[in-house]
């Protein structure tokens, strides 16, 4: 494969960053530049990436430990993409013992789901907790 002309490949997007030099004051002009993986690289790590993939959904921070949810992992990458982008799963009031609001959730959010007219499950009837991440986790 490495000796195969063609070394395009769209399974990984290009990597974009951008960069300056600074030395002292001065701060010279930012430059960008793309890297685009080969396709010898690429298909040869696969299987790893594809196994990070199967893992990562069920590793958690331990801000998010309290949760005890459980989850539903799909491996999306892009070469076994499914038709539809979701999976509906019926869920009831009674399932829920409480929800727990992320460390980032604010005052506005929590009015646009009140504000939702035809929501599955009313969120108001929900019993809400704030996660343990809430004031030392922010978004910037």
């Amino acid at each position: 494969m490495k000796d195969d002309k063609d070394q395009t490949q769209e399974i990984i997007p290009p990597i974009r960053t951008a960069y300056a030099i600074q030395i002292g004051d001065y701060i010279g002009i930012p430059h960008f530049f793309e890297l685009k993986l080969k396709k010898s690289l690429v298909i040869t790590a696969l299987p790893y990436i594809e196994s990070v993939e199967k893992l990562a959904p069920f590793l958690k921070h331990r801000f998010w430990e309290e949760e005890n949810e459980y989850r539903a992992a799909f491996s999306l990458h892009k070469s076994k993409k499914p038709v539809e982008d979701y999976i509906e799963i019926k869920i009831s009031e009674e399932l829920i013992d409480f929800i727990i609001l992320g460390p980032t959730f604010s005052d506005k959010e929590e009015g646009d789901i009140k504000s939702i007219k035809d929501a599955k499950l009313d969120f108001n009837k929900l019993i809400k907790k704030h996660s343990i991440g809430t004031g030392i986790i922010r978004m910037s």
